[in-house]
């Protein structure tokens, strides 16, 4: 079989389920391989079909064709897109959980991000494995972190391989959160050291209860006002709160005269 021949068979593959070039966790490109194969099925059910044109080196075009009706503009244009985000909205304001948010991919982290933010989470996010390495490895007061597994470089598996042989005091939970979702998929991340993972696509009800679970299994429940904290010269962290500074600031004003 020759190399043209060889393109031809893998572009026939492309459009079965988890089909990709690259199908490894390191790879730059992401997804799982079924938005060809979900696209080839939806197709077929309007009656049409789907298809590419690719030369190696130069790029691809992905076609497809469709049987539909013509729509009726007057029943969509006053319908209002609906987002279900009243059942986590402030959720977990109380506690303030300090997320560490592990993605390369920026709509990714975005998405994650507002929904975290919309309960009452603090998030930081971190672009790498290396760079979750970091941040992780220095003083900090992060209580989950959130790890994708498909990332360049070094993927989500290996980075929290790399962190549990740190034997770091204070590690926090890690969470993947990945499109691989078949059983055996989960059981690797468990065998790599994480202690619990999310499906892609990310749903904000399924994110919120995940983080509840692990922040308030915690042996540490301050709640937010209770958690200012900061670090000195070292890097080690303390705690002020909220009663400590509110004291602290009635003295001030009982010396200076100030009522």
């Amino acid at each position: 079989m020759d190399s043209k021949q060889s393109s031809l068979v893998f572009l026939q593959k492309l459009f079965n389920s988890f089909q990709q070039l690259d199908n490894s966790t390191k790879k730059v490109y992401g997804g799982t391989g079924l938005g060809l194969a979900i696209s080839k099925e939806l197709t077929k059910m309007m009656k049409g079909e789907v298809g590419v044109i690719s030369e190696e080196g130069k790029g691809s075009t992905f076609w497809f064709t469709v049987k539909l009706k013509l729509g009726n503009l007057d029943l969509v244009k006053d319908k209002k897109v609906l987002v279900a985000s009243s059942e986590i909205s402030n959720r977990l304001v109380a506690i303030q959980p300090i997320i560490l948010l592990v993605d390369d991919n920026a709509t990714n982290r975005k998405v994650a991000s507002e929904i975290l933010k919309k309960a009452g989470c603090i998030v930081e996010t971190a672009t790498s494995g290396k760079e979750a390495i970091a941040r992780l490895s220095q003083a900090h007061s992060f209580d989950l972190v959130l790890m994708d597994i498909q990332m360049p470089g070094m993927d989500g598996m290996e980075t929290t391989q790399h962190l549990k042989s740190l034997s770091l005091k204070n590690l926090p939970p890690i969470v993947a959160m990945t499109a691989y979702a078949m059983k055996e998929d989960k059981e690797r991340f468990l065998a790599a050291g994480m202690d619990d993972y999310l499906a892609k696509p990310i749903r904000a009800g399924q994110l919120i209860e995940m983080v509840e679970c692990k922040v308030t299994r915690d042996e540490r429940r301050e709640t937010g006002e209770e958690r200012r904290e900061t670090r000195d010269e070292r890097g080690e962290m303390w705690v002020q709160s909220k009663s400590s500074i509110l004291t602290f600031y009635n003295l001030c004003k009982m010396q200076l005269g100030v009522r």
